[in-house]
């Protein structure tokens, strides 16, 4: 098989909007991957530690009753 390698010259003057786009969007996208997965691990780690603490609280009271 032929596999060719392909440039594509822009004819017209990038925008300076444009330009930003290209320069800053890769960034924001490599950034913000791992700050997302880093907001979902700590939400999901606090509220597993969470979840004994009000099962502690509730035998509490019952034991407070008696």
């Amino acid at each position: 098989t032929l596999e060719f390698e392909v440039e594509v010259i822009s004819l017209s003057q990038q925008t300076p909007w444009q330009k930003l786009v290209n320069d800053v969007l890769p960034l924001l996208c490599l950034a913000l991957v791992p700050t997302l997965l880093g907001l979902v691990g700590l939400y999901l780690y606090n509220k597993a530690h969470a979840q004994p603490q009000g099962k502690k609280k509730s035998k509490d009271k019952k034991s407070k009753k008696k």
